[in-house]
């Protein structure tokens, strides 16, 4: 299993919390231990495996998920390795194709309002991890307490969330780096594009409460051209469908054909990175990443279906279409079949769901 590092959490020192998106499949994927928690040492600037943006070949794996961390995936660190690291153009790739713009899309209808934040009862939702798109720029700011927080809407709520990027603090994972957390606050002022990495904690009781709750926060906080980590690296990182190695599955191609409708039908397309235009090829290959649980194992069948798609989203953004939908006949049949196939739980109706993302103006906060 290879994936991109797209979550980098801080815990109680030395602990840490790694999780990133599959190269294969654009799943959420958190790498967790058969025993203990992950340390410092596996960071990349001291020599381990893990920063924002790395392409981390974990070995062998075995998902070990239940609701709503379905993300957990026990690895063997001695038996994996590190890829490479993306660039910046191919990070924000990968975080605009699996963003969504409501965090009711990333974690189910379980998330509720609990005073002032949100949870997700004990054992219940349908994720832990994801990657939101808000609606207008978040607001960077340090409580009277001293924590770090961040003001953010998404398309239908505002809400003020803890903030655990490990970037922002120094090696006692205490102390904030005050420096960075100004200068990305000052860039964010500036209007700069935003993408959020969000999760669940694990289960715990707030002091006076007896209940386990898992509470929502923010785990990382991309910024596009922004560079705030102790390296120098940018500190956002979106991605690219890199090319894998010759004793890999065919799977990553697959995958390629499905993030790019219009990608070739040749091996040469793995070698370049999915780059969407804002708008409509972006509401496309969105759709598509939402439904590649349903696609069919023949490639040729998936990129007919990824075409359906596109010329589907094109419609539902354009009032006045160049071809029109079939109305009736078997074309019109054989069209709502495959649409009908591809409504699971994993591909959600993407008509209405097209007109409510972010890059259309979003309901102010």
């Amino acid at each position: 299993m290879r994936i991109v590092v797209t979550h980098l959490t801080r815990m109680r020192a030395p602990f840490i919390c790694v999780a990133g998106v599959d190269l294969a499949t654009g799943d959420h994927v958190r790498p967790v231990l058969e025993y203990g928690k992950l340390e410092r040492s596996l960071l990349a600037q001291q020599g381990g495996l893990f920063e924002i943006g790395a392409v981390v070949e974990l070995g062998p794996a075995r998902c070990v998920g239940r609701a709503p961390e379905v993300e957990d995936w026990r690895f063997d660190p001695t038996k994996a390795r590190k890829v490479r690291h993306l660039s910046t153009e191919e990070m924000w790739q990968w975080l605009s194709l699996v963003s969504r713009v409501r965090l009711d899309d990333i974690f189910g209808d379980e998330l509720h309002q609990y005073g002032k934040t949100y949870v997700v009862g004990l054992h219940k939702g349908s994720a832990s991890l994801g990657c939101l798109q808000p609606v207008k720029t978040p607001e960077l700011l340090v409580d009277s307490y001293g924590k770090l927080r961040l003001h953010l809407c998404d398309a239908s709520r505002s809400v003020s969330l803890p903030v655990t990027d490990l970037r922002l603090y120094e090696d006692d994972q205490m102390t904030l780096r005050k420096a960075d957390v100004q200068r990305l606050a000052e860039q964010m002022a500036k209007g700069a594009r935003v993408m959020l990495c969000v999760g669940l904690t694990r289960p715990y009781p707030k002091p006076g409460d007896d209940v386990e709750r898992h509470w929502l926060q923010v785990n990382n906080i991309h910024v596009r051209d922004a560079h705030v980590t102790r390296d120098r690296r940018s500190f956002d990182a979106p991605a690219r469908l890199a090319k894998q190695s010759n004793d890999e599955s065919a799977q990553p191609e697959r995958a390629v054909a499905v993030a790019s409708p219009s990608a070739p039908a040749n091996a040469d397309a793995i070698e370049h990175p999915v780059t969407p235009r804002l708008g409509v090829d972006q509401a496309i290959q969105r759709a598509i990443v939402s439904c590649r649980h349903t696609l069919p194992p023949d490639r040729q069948t998936a990129e007919n279906i990824a075409d359906e798609i596109a010329r589907r989203v094109r419609l539902a953004l354009n009032p006045t279409p160049i071809e029109e939908v079939p109305s009736s006949g078997k074309r019109h049949i054989q069209w709502q079949e495959r649409l009908t196939k591809m409504r699971t739980t994993h591909a959600k109706a993407f008509m209405p769901w097209t007109r409510a993302t972010a890059w259309s103006t979003g309901p102010a906060c």
